[in-house]
């Protein structure tokens, strides 16, 4: 045999043994599997992160991560297509247990406000806040607070003088907390800033919105999330403080169940639509998440929601997070428990689970 036949027949010998092996390869390896579509009013379902289209060695290696050094994180769920990837709880904090979300309420306060517009509730973004709270009659008021509307509120641009929250080192929150009607309080501050011009995070914001919601609607903003944002997601196990006039704090206060926070994170990915309702407008979800004002800890701020490139989140004092990744079809939940806990969520983000999208 001459030695141009050897080396064809050694040629085609190897081009079929590579194509038997693809063969085997892939008709005996595990395949992603068809994900059936449904959503999670009762339950969440899980499944493999392979078949979720994320790396299960470099998740595991995140939750390994967490339980050897960071004992201040207490939770961190990824849901991808609608499947929980990882749900996993640490220390001495179980699934079912209720956390304090913190600074998430403001999240929720906004969505109410978004569903009142959409039933005509309240008129518009543009309504007053003065006239859209008949029963408190302000103090120091001045041309820029008459000027004060929902579209202020919303995105952190009212121009109260609260320092209420992290920008003043939350110098004047127990003032707001300890007051004998916290919503005529949040009235009285001076407005020093023209509204609209400036981004500060303010917790007087929020609690006011929280105000407009019963006052629109006849009933406490916990009342009213039941009935039109809780029970459609089947949330059906919360708390959610109030002041001592009965105004459901609108900045914090709320306690849910981890997988309940990331039930309003995929409400949001799926554009306000859950089981066929309409729960929240769409039109409200897109503008609600969409950059408004430039700010501080993340690049932009929309109606209560943080954002940044690529995802939004609603966030919380010791790293309560509920991210949404709209190109990734992805929601991530991080509980903690101390102000030290704050960066891990997104150094956990940044290092494990978007790296481990592998398609």
């Amino acid at each position: 045999m001459s030695r141009q036949i050897v080396l064809a027949v050694v040629g085609l010998a190897l081009v079929m043994g590579a194509a038997t092996y693809m063969y085997l390869r892939t008709s005996h390896e595990p395949q992603p599997a068809q994900l059936e579509e449904y959503w999670p009013t009762d339950a969440w379902r899980s499944a493999p992160p392979g078949d979720l289209g994320l790396d299960a060695s470099r998740l595991g290696s995140m939750v390994d991560h967490i339980r050897r050094d960071l004992p201040t994180v207490d939770s961190v769920l990824v849901v991808r297509h609608g499947y929980l990837a990882v749900d996993e709880y640490f220390g001495s904090f179980a699934t079912e247990q209720r956390h304090r979300v913190f600074s998430c309420t403001k999240s929720v306060t906004s969505t109410l406000v978004g569903i009142a517009l959409d039933e005509g509730l309240i008129p518009g973004l543009d309504s007053k806040v003065l006239e859209l709270l008949p029963g408190h009659e302000a103090w120091n008021v001045n041309q820029w607070k008459e000027s004060l509307t929902l579209r202020h509120l919303l995105p952190m641009a009212s121009g109260i003088d609260a320092r209420d929250d992290y920008p003043d080192n939350w110098l004047w929150l127990d003032r707001m907390l300890g007051a004998p009607d916290p919503v005529q309080y949040c009235l009285d501050l001076n407005v020093t800033v023209q509204p609209g011009s400036r981004f500060k995070y303010t917790n007087a914001n929020s609690h006011l919105m929280s105000a407009i919601i019963k006052e629109v609607s006849g009933v406490p903003a916990l009342d009213y999330a039941r009935e039109k944002l809780f029970t459609p997601l089947g949330i059906t196990d919360v708390e959610w403080e109030a002041d001592v006039q009965g105004v459901n704090w609108g900045h914090d206060r709320l306690y849910m169940r981890p997988r309940d926070m990331a039930k309003l994170g995929f409400l949001f990915l799926r554009g306000g639509k859950w089981n066929g309702e309409q729960v929240v407008p769409e039109g409200w979800v897109s503008d609600a998440t969409t950059r408004k004002m430039a700010a501080d800890i993340f690049p932009g701020y929309g109606y209560q929601w943080w954002t940044g490139d690529g995802f939004y989140c609603a966030m919380g004092y010791a790293g309560q997070f509920i991210y949404v990744f709209p190109s990734r079809d992805m929601v991530v939940v991080f509980t903690g428990r101390t102000s030290t806990n704050f960066e891990n969520p997104r150094n956990l983000i940044r290092d494990y689970i978007l790296p481990s999208v592998t398609g």
